[in-house]
């Protein structure tokens, strides 16, 4: 069996540096947004929490990325 190399990065951390940051939004105001909790939000961001199904169809249809990029990710 070969090991998988690499490093596994949270869907979180993408969250904050290819979606929020870019777009200027506070984690305050996306979660409003997507009507989540701000503590949830922040809990994913920071890598102490997983995506759930029904926020993988939330962030993929208020991205407009569909719930596949965020489910691919999650499963790593």
């Amino acid at each position: 069996m070969v090991p998988k190399i690499g490093i596994t990065i949270h869907p979180g951390r993408i969250l904050l540096e290819k979606y929020l940051q870019p777009l200027d939004l506070t984690q305050a105001a996306f979660a409003e947004y997507i009507g989540l909790d701000v503590s949830t939000l922040s809990a994913i961001i920071n890598g102490r929490r997983d995506l759930t199904p029904t926020l993988i169809m939330k962030l993929g249809m208020a991205l407009g990325t569909g719930p596949e990029f965020w489910m691919s990710m999650q499963s790593m």
